[in-house]
């Protein structure tokens, strides 16, 4: 299959291996400044992907990869004064999509002829000569085909081809056949990066003695780890180079069909793909790239396309955007009308319709295994069979791909047959297939074009985290339209359920009826010529309940240091829900200062005595719900503890009222009886402190260990929270560890 990744690299000028740029000039917000030469490349990767890399060669050869989608108007080969985010230059791997910097704005100082001339209805034929080059790759024990092998390629397989589909606009001559000497300068054979291949088709422009513009060098090699059949500057002529296509025996011959393809690109064509099942709804045929589902590669007729071992007609898109349509082959719908197509392999008679639109062309075109066409229908696995096409042609720069169309979505069908319609997606044309056979006749009507519904809003809505919201019984949808015959009244449509929640006939806006939960919305119109216009889609979230707590907020006490006037560590928790999404909570009461908006606990201390915290939480529309809480916090010193075994008093400022029991014994326990929820130990920390057993009501809870190598004075070493309060018996047991025995106590914090 014929893979190819979709935009040029740089014009017909020298590409250098320079790994460090120069300074560029620094603008005042931080941007770089850059000129030379724009280069665009298609990359054919060998499973079937598609890969474009782009940038600007500068005057000194180095090279700055630049990000595709900031420069998709810019024509390969132009010399430009680009603006740009960062002008540091280094070698980025090929497969790296995420590479390029972005172009802020860009100058186009000269543009190549062709990109002009292609604008126009003809272009003046022209002989281009084509220099091929073979070379040997250091490391590579595979010999390249031939000079000779090559060019006979050219003149006997792609001159003919291109000659043959733009009537001699486009006349291949071999020129200079070099077998150049081994390629040393790759580097690591194990990379393949954008600095590597430029150095390589520089050098294989500089094999060239004599070399003539517009024109093409075609470099084959062996195969080296670049995953790809074959790259291309997108560029009024340029280079070509073939990585080894023809190295598997066991597939079809790919050098021909690959190497007219990438004469292609070198005369700024982009690729042929597969368009459809288009609209929000997936049911429509027509539609941009970012309204449907698309395949690169995808149409099997055209040799801008996917190949399988032949060489397709060129399509009507390609020779519009080219301009070298033959005369006589080409007929421009200019209103209702009966038209006959003649089909495209024939390469006589009339075989391509033009259906004009606003910025955007459709080209309809009869494929039947005629000619270089033979194929279509001869391959039962393959689901382009003969009939009627429809090709669209979007506003864009060079480069840029056309699309063959799903025509029938209800068939899955890409060619029309008798009987069968298709409907543009602006509503201006229909088009009915009456007979088909050696020729088709259609019937072509003309509408007045329909608006597309667009600016979508819905009110009132809060916007939190990117997503809209509101709690309204019937938000109010509006959007905006031209007026034109050709609309037929509006529809919001839920598309999740597929439900149409308003009809708007000619209003620009509609109250409409949600449930509670996510809605997708968007604006349709069916136009005159049945074809539906959406909008963009437009999600929404729906809230119409306040959050909820599933029960009152919970305090308990926690580790962690005791002020010396007896402030305990305590930590509150809640849990709200919402049908939607909570975005804030306030808290009333010790430690609520500061919260986080999506906080659901929080740490704080409490001295002895009463405390209260209120708690309020609120949701994406503003509902809100708040709940309390207080306890009691009964601090108890060492002494209120019942202790057995060996105690001794410790007189210390940094203890809790200045003293605390201290024990070094195995076994020596102290108990403390107590009425609460939550409770507390508070002991000292120290590099001679052993472990202790933990007992609550009789009931082993595990061990604390108090070692510490600096010590900490007054710490809550151990906490047991209960739903509710009730009487309980805490006791300590030292366990009199070996070279560190002792255990300080200092009380216990109780929450009632």
């Amino acid at each position: 299959m014929l893979q190819a990744l979709s935009r040029p690299l740089a014009a017909a000028v020298g590409l250098s291996l320079v790994l460090v740029a120069p300074a560029a000039a620094v603008g005042d917000d931080g941007t770089d400044e850059v000129q030379g030469t724009f280069v665009r490349l298609a990359v054919e990767l060998r499973d079937g992907g598609h890969l474009e890399l782009t940038g600007i060669e500068r005057p000194d050869g180095s090279w700055l990869r630049v990000d595709p989608a900031t420069v998709e108007d810019v024509v390969g080969g132009s010399e430009v004064v680009a603006t740009v985010e960062d002008a540091s230059a280094a070698p980025t791997a090929v497969l790296d999509e995420d590479a390029g910097t972005p172009v802020v704005s860009v100058d186009v100082v000269e543009t190549p002829t062709l990109a002009a001339a292609a604008a126009e209805p003809t272009v003046a034929t022209t002989t281009r000569e084509v220099d091929v080059v073979v070379a040997r790759m250091a490391g590579v024990d595979m010999a390249p085909a031939s000079a000779a092998t090559v060019a006979a390629d050219v003149t006997d397989h792609v001159a003919p081809y291109w000659s043959d589909q733009t009537a001699g606009g486009v006349d291949l001559v071999v020129d200079e056949q070099v077998t150049a000497p081994t390629y040393t300068s790759w580097g690591s054979e194990w990379t393949c990066t954008d600095t590597q291949i430029l150095a390589l088709m520089s050098w294989a422009e500089q094999q060239v003695t004599d070399r003539t513009t517009p024109g093409h060098v075609v470099l084959e090699t062996p195969i080296v780890l670049c995953p790809f059949l074959g790259v291309a500057t997108v560029s009024d002529g340029g280079v070509v180079w073939l990585n080894a296509p023809d190295v598997d025996s066991g597939l079809p011959r790919l050098r021909p069909g690959t190497l007219a393809h990438e004469i292609g690109h070198n005369l700024l064509l982009g690729h042929s793909d597969l368009r459809g099942y288009c609209g929000l709804d997936s049911r429509s045929a027509d539609g941009s790239a970012d309204q449907c589902q698309e395949q690169e590669y995808g149409d099997l007729y055209d040799i801008m396309g996917a190949a399988t071992g032949e060489m397709g007609s060129l399509s009507g898109a390609h020779l519009h955007t080219l301009g070298l349509a033959p005369e006589g082959s080409w007929v421009e719908a200019t209103g209702t009308q009966t038209v006959t197509l003649q089909p495209v392999g024939g390469l006589t008679g009339q075989r391509f319709l033009e259906l004009p639109g606003d910025g955007v062309t459709h080209v309809v075109e009869l494929r039947t295994a005629v000619g270089r066409d033979a194929f279509v229908g001869t391959n039962p696995s393959a689901t382009f069979g003969p009939g009627v096409v429809v090709r669209r042609i979007d506003p864009a720069g060079p480069g840029q791909h056309t699309a063959l169309l799903v025509a029938d979505v209800a068939a899955e069908q890409i060619e029309l047959g008798t009987g069968d319609s298709f409907a543009t997606e602006d509503g201006r044309w229909s088009v009915e297939v009456t007979s088909l056979g050696g020729t088709a006749t259609l019937d072509v009507t003309h509408h007045a074009p329909a608006a597309r519904p667009t600016d979508v809003t819905v009110t009132p809505t809060t916007t939190v985290e990117g997503e809209a919201w509101t709690s309204a019984q019937e938000p109010t949808v509006t959007w905006t339209a031209d007026e034109l015959e050709g609309n037929t009244g509006f529809e919001v449509v839920e598309l999740a359920s597929g439900l149409v929640v308003a009809a708007a006939g000619d209003a620009r806006s509609a109250d409409v009826a949600l449930p509670e939960g996510a809605a997708y919305l968007a604006v349709r119109t069916v136009a005159a010529n049945g074809a539906v216009r959406w909008s963009s889609l437009t999600p929404v979230q729906v809230d119409r309940t306040a959050p909820v707590f599933a029960s009152v907020p919970q305090v308990r006490l926690r580790g962690g240091s005791v002020s010396t006037s007896w402030g305990v560590p305590v930590r509150l928790a809640w849990q709200a829900t919402d049908a939607g999404l909570l975005t804030g909570a306030e808290v009333e009461g010790p430690g609520g200062e500061g919260l986080a908006p999506g906080a659901s606990a929080l740490g704080t201390s409490v001295t002895p005595g009463p405390s209260a915290w209120t708690v309020r939480v609120e949701d994406a529309v503003g509902a809100s719900a708040q709940a309390s809480e207080q306890t009691t916090l009964v601090a108890r010193a060492e002494s209120a503890a019942a202790p057995t075994g060996t105690w001794s008093t410790v007189a210390d400022t940094r203890h809790l009222d200045g003293r605390a029991m201290r024990s070094s014994k195995r076994l020596s326990a102290m108990s403390y009886t107590f009425t609460g929820s939550s409770i507390g130990w508070i002991a000292t920390k120290s590099a001679n402190s052993g472990r202790v057993t933990v007992y609550v009501d009789g009931a082993k809870q595990g061990t604390v260990d108090l070692q510490a190598s600096a010590s900490a004075f007054r710490q809550v070493v151990f906490t047991k929270t209960w739903p509710t309060a009730g009487k309980h018996t805490i006791r300590i047991v030292s366990q009199g560890t070996a070279g560190r025995p002792y255990v300080y106590s200092d009380g216990f914090a109780v929450l009632k």
